[in-house]
């Protein structure tokens, strides 16, 4: 007998992809072989000991990380000649490369049960749709799919849609409803629920989620568009990401499938979001398969050099660049900048125009109040440094570690008086963007003795080489030789920029 434990990643879909992964490895082994895994979903149970105590025992085991695994085969092959009785998997496995085909696991990952609910008819294309989490936009590679391509999908189809899933209360879901007044709607029964009525879809539309994907790829419609957006882009979440195997879930050779080319649209608020996608036309272009394979052959070996998140609000504020990264011309905003941007005046960098004063804290001596292992320089004098070098490009320049009430701090060199202070915040990771929300600017004129200058206290972080700092204007100059910036929570200090102006 042998065992093979997976290591619980997330939600349904996420898990229901690990085990379909150890079922490829384990079908090519003759002994019995025991699944340990967490779908309580479909009666599978996760025994936390049992695996950890697999892992602890080296002699026998093998333990499999998503990066290493470059294909089923090599991959059995080491794990017979390790002569492991144990084989633990760590990671996400989310690589169609890595999957038997879809027949082989219809029975034995999740049988078809009888619909509850009044059967889908020939024409109707159900729409799977996901809000929930995703209204916040925290996740950049998790965007809502555009109102509007629901619209040009449904008009060139000419079928009936059918709306199914998170069904809720939000703008995202009344835009729908305004767009499709007379449209079916079905809010959610449930995953597994979801799950079954998917499966006896006669077409499908799926949503950014492994669950949906998943879903439609077991199902045995004859129809299934495919919206490249988000992480179902290959260029998203390519090798040497997300558990470093990265991403790419394009059935090719699967004739249902039809593909969907989006510009390369990162999550946003809702609000936000929803304004941005409605300005975009085309919203999305419909490609052949041919293409898509293109796409991913560049994104396994390119997944160095690309990259859909630097500098987002670059390819937000032009469309065109972000149609050139989605559609494989170029592999960043930044190389579409150097080669094609430059040359019609694009700016890399959003700022608002700066006061007619002097930068005073620019290369000026600073210090934080702790250094970690993101931090870029080894010392707090030069980690802090780079919050006053001039460089903008939306990734922090310092990074304290986690701590109570962190602090950054910039001498002037002598008493100055501060008209404005801007400070930019990252802006390439949101969730991560939110840290700073609750920061405070102090100024004194020794080390020692500050005061309270201004408090920002919000739940929408604010911005930086987006165009969106937080600005400081004081009604009234004040005098001080040291500007602080102190976080007023227990969280880590990183930001990218501190701009002090005054004389």
């Amino acid at each position: 007998m042998m065992y093979f434990s997976i290591e619980p990643m997330g939600n349904f879909g996420n898990r229901m992809l690990e085990y379909m992964a150890a079922l490829a490895v384990g079908r090519h082994f003759p002994e019995t072989v025991t699944y340990n895994c967490q779908l309580p979903e479909i009666g599978l149970e996760f025994d936390r000991s049992l695996h950890d105590q697999l892992l602890a025992d080296e002699a026998k085991n093998y333990v499999v990380k998503d990066r290493d695994v470059t294909s089923i085969s090599t991959l059995v092959e080491n794990i017979k000649k390790s002569g492991a009785t144990a084989v633990v998997f760590q990671g996400f496995f989310q690589r169609y490369e890595l999957y038997e085909q879809a027949g082989f696991y219809r029975d034995l990952v999740f049988k078809k049960q009888p619909l509850d609910i009044e059967p889908f008819g020939a024409n109707d294309l159900v729409i799977n749709i996901r809000a929930g989490e995703l209204l916040g936009g925290g996740v950049s590679w998790y965007p809502l799919v555009p109102v509007n391509f629901y619209e040009n999908l449904v008009s060139r189809t000419k079928c009936n849609p059918v709306f199914l899933g998170q069904i809720q209360d939000c703008e995202y879901v009344r835009e729908i409803q305004k767009a499709f007044p007379g449209a079916r709607m079905i809010p959610s029964g449930g995953a597994i629920s979801d799950f079954n009525r998917l499966l006896h879809a006669k077409r499908i539309c799926i949503t950014v989620s492994t669950f949906s994907w998943l879903a439609a790829w077991l199902s045995t419609t004859t129809e299934i568009h495919y919206p490249l957006l988000g992480f179902l882009h290959p260029f998203c979440l390519p090798k040497g990401t997300h558990g470093n195997g990265g991403i790419d879930l394009t059935p090719l050779g699967d004739p249902r499938y039809r593909y969907h080319l989006f510009p390369i649209l990162n999550a946003e608020p809702e609000t936000e979001y929803l304004r941005f996608t409605k300005t975009l036309n085309p919203i999305s272009q419909a490609i052949s398969e041919q293409f898509v394979d293109e796409l991913c052959q560049k994104a396994r070996t390119n997944y160095q050099t690309i990259n859909t998140a630097k500098n987002k609000h670059y390819l937000k504020r032009y469309p065109d660049a972000a149609w050139s990264v989605s559609s494989g011309r170029a592999d960043s905003a930044l190389a579409h900048y150097e080669n094609i941007g430059k040359i019609h005046g694009y700016s890399l960098f959003e700022t608002p125009p700066r006061p007619q004063l002097e930068n005073v804290a620019l290369r000026k001596s600073a210090t934080q109040s702790s250094i970690s292992a993101w931090s870029i320089g080894k010392t707090p004098e030069a980690d802090a440094a780079g919050a006053v070098d001039g460089v903008i490009d939306g990734f922090y320049s310092f990074h304290t570690s986690l701590e109570d009430a962190p602090w950054w701090r910039v001498d002037l060199g002598g008493t100055c008086s501060i008209s404005e202070i801007r400070v930019f915040n990252r802006v390439e990771h949101e969730e991560l963007a939110r840290r700073a929300n609750w920061i405070a600017i102090d100024i004194g004129n020794n080390e020692d003795g500050y005061r309270e200058a201004f408090r920002y206290e919000s739940e929408t972080p604010f911005g930086g080489a987006d165009g969106k700092p937080l600005i400081f204007k004081p009604g009234e100059p004040i005098h001080g030789r040291f500007v602080r910036i102190r976080l007023r929570t227990r969280n880590c200090l990183h930001l990218e920029q501190v701009e002090v102006y005054g004389e």
